[in-house]
């Protein structure tokens, strides 16, 4: 079942960044830990790189591509440094096929200081699959979290990028 873009076991359409290039800086600016509550407009950003994932497909009746097909994954993410920070886990499932395959798409970002929730319906035939994924909340320092989220892949190397705005 090829129908879910992964890489590694991650959906590559359940991606993480927003609005810009990604541009590897230093492993100090890959992580913010939980600090004091961030102010109302302001923007966070998280380079993470996904690391040691693992995932399962489950083909739904009738035999091969269908609406129902189901894919869980989790994934280690450690920061540009290759220090393990956090975990992506979650879930997509076959809404559409053929020429108008679609599918639904549920994250979740565990990270230092809370949670970051994200959910997508990327589309085959539109930006090849790879459009970011919304912020949809969070939880501890991510709290009323929105944003977008993308995975870059770079090499051999999925860099997640993850724009929070409050």
């Amino acid at each position: 079942m090829n129908k879910f873009r992964v890489v590694g076991a991650t959906v590559l359409a359940a991606a993480v960044v927003a609005g810009g290039a990604v541009i590897l800086g230093s492993p100090a600016a890959s992580v913010t830990a939980a600090r004091s509550a961030p102010k109302s407009g302001s923007v966070e950003v998280i380079r993470l790189v996904e690391a040691d994932s693992d995932g399962q497909e489950i083909d739904a009746k009738p035999k091969g591509e269908s609406v129902g097909d189901y894919l869980a994954f989790h994934s280690v993410m450690e920061d540009l440094a290759g220090k393990p920070v956090g975990r992506a886990d979650g879930f997509g499932v076959m809404t559409a096929t053929g020429k108008a395959e679609a599918e639904e798409h549920f994250v979740t970002l565990t990270l230092k200081g809370g949670q970051i929730t994200t959910q997508s319906a990327p589309q085959a035939d539109i930006d090849n699959g790879n459009g970011p994924q919304a912020i949809t909340g969070g939880t501890g320092h991510y709290r009323n979290a929105r944003g977008q989220v993308t995975f870059k892949e770079q090499g051999k190397r999925v860099i997640v990028v993850i724009r929070v705005t409050r």
